[in-house]
């Protein structure tokens, strides 16, 4: 299981091996508010207590991170 913290678009832009500024600056629109969902998505995962809703919440950011991924390459 992965450690469930909050990532940057950095993160996100290196993971995919996206370098260069321009290319960057090209998907920062796109992914902006997905890291952003991903990130409040995280801090609802922490503060959770029940574990059926921490395993939604965990379905939730797989699902965002596959967004980020599909516009990343």
């Amino acid at each position: 299981m992965s450690l469930i913290e909050q990532k940057t678009i950095e993160y996100f832009s290196k993971k995919h091996g996206i370098n260069n500024q321009v290319t960057k600056v090209k998907h920062l629109s796109q992914i902006t508010a997905l890291v952003y969902d991903y990130n409040m998505a995280v801090v609802e995962y922490e503060r959770e207590k029940d574990q059926y809703k921490k395993n939604q919440i965990k379905t939730d950011l797989d699902y965002i991170e596959n967004k980020i991924s599909k516009i990343l390459k």
